[in-house]
């Protein structure tokens, strides 16, 4: 496991820019990413999280990624891995974060999210994690974009109580913006019939909006930066070339 979590890494410090990406991609690491986590899936949670972070780096801004990833099955794998380790915080926020660049900008990820009740193992982690706000901004962040690009899918998360999860959330974190802002949108896209109000669509990036872009646009060997400011900032921020995350905001 010690020599695949270094190779993991190597992915994740290399995929830093759009030519890197791709040639990464043509060398085949989306298939070698899949087999190390299908092979690591019930075992190694370092492991698990190295493949997270590195698939994040692969995929972001890289079309061709995210449709050999989602064809692969990695959207379903990733999933199976968060379910095994709900109680894992490191594990939940980095597979949030991978998620959220797989879906961005595709439909087809998207879809794949939701068939495999993506928002059932989320909603459980954020609830079993309500203590974390980034754990709650990730999940947020997510399940905006996948209702952006898929508004039928707010029937889903009315299946699975994420009404009561949200207000759980803005009890829990009252006066934190980097949740309430998140958590308000959401909310306000579940009505009490469960019914999804069309012609508003929000979220961080990609077809569900540019309300707080930034958080989701930091570089994994960059500078520290405040993900509650950026979210504050996000409103007048100019998008970000990038979808990779800051190695500091990553967690351990």
């Amino acid at each position: 496991s010690g020599v695949a979590e270094k190779g993991c890494g190597a992915v994740r410090y290399l995929a830093v820019s759009d030519a890197l990406r791709r040639k990464l991609t043509e060398c085949g690491a989306v298939s070698v990413l899949y087999s190390v986590l299908k092979a690591n899936h019930k075992g190694s949670s370092s492991v698990v999280e190295a493949v997270f972070l590195a698939l994040h780096n692969l995929v972001s801004g890289n079309d061709d990624a995210k449709l050999a990833a989602g064809e692969k099955g990695l959207i379903e794998l990733i999933l199976k891995c968060m379910k095994n380790e709900l109680k894992s915080l490191s594990i939940q926020e980095a597979g949030c974060m991978v998620l959220d660049n797989l879906v961005d900008g595709s439909e087809a990820n998207a879809h794949r999210f939701v068939e495999h009740n993506g928002f059932e193992w989320v909603l459980k982690a954020v609830e079993g994690n309500m203590f974390s706000a980034k754990q709650q901004e990730y999940a947020y962040n997510l399940f905006l974009k996948i209702l952006g690009a898929d508004p039928s899918a707010q029937a889903k998360l009315v299946e699975f109580n994420a009404r009561e999860v949200v207000e759980k959330s803005l009890k829990q974190h009252a006066g934190l913006p980097s949740v309430e802002s998140l958590a308000f949108q959401l909310q306000s896209l579940l009505t009490t019939d469960g019914s999804f109000r069309s012609g508003r669509t929000f979220g961080m990036g990609g077809r569900a909006g540019n309300s707080a872009r930034s958080r989701s646009r930091t570089t994994c060997n960059g500078s520290a930066r405040s993900r509650s400011r950026n979210a504050a900032r996000s409103r007048s921020a100019p998008r970000r070339a990038k979808n990779t995350l800051a190695l500091d905001s990553v967690p351990e």
